[in-house]
């Protein structure tokens, strides 16, 4: 199977199996070194160990990648791009944001989703 399937699958279960109702809660409140956010980061990030692992990439790429996912993740649930683009490029309202959530569910899948395939490019 393509690593960026493998990648895929994993995100889904790491991003909404694993992540418990507390770390959904917490992860966009308070500080940005809050426990409910980096405790879903390293869950979400340790779930693509044995994918690297199995799938023979090096350890410097992995490492570099298990960062890259690391931050990327926990920058992206802060929510600030996803408001930012519903602001700046849909030209939404914070009130219009507020009411078509699902949409900002879906920006920010599509954002972790370019991500993966970026990385996943930068693999193979």
């Amino acid at each position: 199977m393509p690593l960026i399937a493998w990648f895929v699958i994993v995100h889904l279960v790491a991003d909404f199996l694993l992540q418990t109702d507390s770390m959904a809660a917490g992860k966009a409140k308070g500080p940005f070194w809050n426990w409910a956010l980096w405790s879903h980061c390293l869950t979400y990030a340790a779930a693509f160990v044995p994918v690297f692992y199995s799938c023979g990439v090096p350890l410097i790429a992995s490492l570099v990648a298990l960062a890259t996912l690391l931050v990327s993740h926990a920058v992206l649930d802060r929510r600030w791009l996803v408001v930012w683009w519903r602001r700046r490029i849909h030209g939404a309202t914070d009130e219009a944001i507020r009411n078509t959530w699902w949409l900002n569910v879906v920006i920010d899948q599509v954002f972790h989703l370019t991500i993966l395939c970026v990385i996943a490019a930068g693999l193979v």
